[in-house]
């Protein structure tokens, strides 16, 4: 049964109808697709130039240009020996500040302006990634 139906199917395959049949496939899926053909993709053109665009402002970061307004994913970490030095090696208040976060140097400065912007000189950016730029008009 197995082998009959087989055989049938190449036959079938074989034929000249369903050769003919596929060629009209072929040529009709063909013109379907050229039909697009004149149709420009300027989605995907902008999209290809405006990743080459960031590659270039990333890889050449003192570039500046009034009409362009970058976003960038900054990354920074506290370095604690600079901290220890604006705490003039007092390490008693410096063991108080024990995780040493952002927020921590914050909440242990207070009120108080001249250690906020002694503190802020703390902090280390690890690193710029460029995220996004918007030309401006």
């Amino acid at each position: 049964m197995v082998e009959k139906e087989k055989l049938t199917r190449t036959q079938i395959e074989m034929s000249e109808e369903y050769e003919a049949l596929g060629r009209v496939i072929r040529s009709a899926q063909e013109e379907r697709e050229s039909m697009f053909d004149n149709i420009e993709n300027s989605a995907i053109e902008l999209s290809e130039a405006k990743a080459e665009f960031m590659k270039y402002l990333q890889s050449n970061l003192t570039y500046e240009n009034e009409k362009i307004e970058r976003k960038y994913r900054i990354k920074k970490q506290v370095n604690p020996t600079k901290v220890l030095e604006v705490l003039h090696g007092d390490f008693g208040r410096f063991s108080e500040l024990i995780k040493i976060s952002q927020k921590d140097l914050k909440e242990y400065s207070g009120s108080d302006e001249d250690l906020q912007k002694s503190f802020k000189g703390c902090i280390d950016t690890i690193s710029k990634e460029l995220t996004d730029f918007k030309i401006i008009e």
